[in-house]
């Protein structure tokens, strides 16, 4: 059973005029993931890596000052999962897949709404060099201070063409459903991907406190008495590799996530049949809502709603051709092509993460699918 509450017109004007472009649409605030589950894989031609970093000690190398990234495709993939639903809250699901090519990804993430295929080239090596500007910063700190100039990151290492660059296919291309149900299909030309974003970095600085920690090298700090920081060169080139790592993945996520909010939501806003769900859309008791917005291109053909959890059955809505009929005479009435869909009946949720997924499809072959994400019983994500 299924409620119709038509949005007010001048509601919608008045917020499809404010900042409706870029990240800024009312639809899609700061701070509120997207409602998207994205399954994330590695792209192996977007990827080099040093071969055997992560488990050589790289200790050779350290009296000329000499750096490596030491992690491994399986780090990158899983820490770009984290900084996906972490803090940036950019998605609500993102899922670290087994795939190294887009037509295992487009198999495997079938239930996605989205895939990203990540790729990383780094060098083998990043030498380093006291960056003139700082020294002196450093040296006034060293010698009316002392202890602040631990933290002057002076020492710059030399990244080369560092670069991580994310491709996104979008699964409800008919394209892609096409290829899917089409068995006999070429498994090594599946279509996509939609759009690529790239960020690069080329020098990072380190301070020593970053580069030596007290703990395991009390030694280059003793050494701090008689010389500045800049001299010091870490006897553990390990510990300063793992910190221009971190800071390595760091910067190539905040740049990456501030990029790719800006064309998701600018692909939402252009997209002819959009499926806009609030936080606030599910309560307590598992009463859900949310707005459909379409261009009214075509009528709709289905519309299913779905929740999946590990380890409960599945439930799944699924209008009716009197209720679509009834969809379609609204959005048909309406100013704007903007209807709030409530489900009449609540959604049974369970302990733990219940993902809710909301399917459209009209009968030109546009085909939208959104996700939220609803936590039960103490559960994180």
């Amino acid at each position: 059973m299924l409620t119709l509450l038509m949005t007010a017109g001048a509601l919608f004007t008045a917020a499809s005029g404010c900042a409706s472009s870029g990240s800024r649409h009312p639809d899609y605030p700061a701070g509120r993931p997207l409602p998207l589950s994205v399954g994330v894989y590695l792209e192996p031609t977007l990827t080099r890596l040093p071969t055997g970093a992560s488990s050589s000690g790289a200790g050779d190398d350290s009296a000329a000052g000499m750096l490596h990234f030491t992690r491994e495709a399986k780090d990158v993939l899983e820490e770009l999962v984290v900084a996906l639903v972490g803090e940036s809250a950019l998605v609500e699901r993102a899922v670290q897949l087994d795939a190294r090519s887009l037509a295992d990804a487009v198999r495997e993430g079938r239930d996605h709404d989205l895939l990203v295929g990540v790729g990383l080239r780094t060098a083998d090596g990043f030498p380093g060099r006291v960056r003139g500007d700082l020294a002196t910063l450093e040296v006034l700190s060293w010698l009316f201070g002392g202890i602040p100039s631990w933290y002057v990151p002076t020492r710059e290492y030399d990244l080369g063409a560092t670069a991580m660059a994310l491709e996104l296919t979008d699964m409800n291309h008919p394209e892609v459903r096409g290829w899917l149900a089409d068995e006999a299909g070429d498994p090594a030309a599946p279509p996509g991907p939609d759009f690529e974003v790239v960020a690069k970095i080329e020098r990072q600085g380190l301070s020593l406190a970053e580069r030596s920690a007290f703990a395991d090298e009390p030694g280059d700090y003793l050494l701090t008495i008689v010389v500045p920081p800049m001299v010091v060169t870490s006897g553990s080139s390990r510990g300063a590799s793992e910190a221009l790592t971190r800071k390595i993945s760091s910067r190539l996520h905040d740049g990456l996530k501030q990029t790719l909010r800006r064309r998701l939501v600018e692909l939402e806003v252009a997209s002819p049949l959009r499926v806009v769900i609030d936080t606030s859309a599910i309560g307590g008791l598992g009463a859900f809502n949310f707005d459909l917005v379409s261009d009214r291109g075509a009528p709709l053909e289905a519309l299913d709603v779905h929740r999946r959890t590990g380890g409960a059955a599945s439930y799944h809505w699924k209008a009716t051709d009197a209720e679509l009929g009834n969809l379609d005479a609204a959005l048909a009435s309406s100013e704007d092509g903007r209807l709030t869909v409530a489900l009449a009946d609540p959604i049974p949720l369970v302990e733990g993460e219940n993902m809710i997924k909301v399917s459209v499809l009209r009968q030109d072959g546009v085909r939208t699918t959104r996700s939220v994400v609803v936590l039960r019983g103490g559960a994180e994500r």
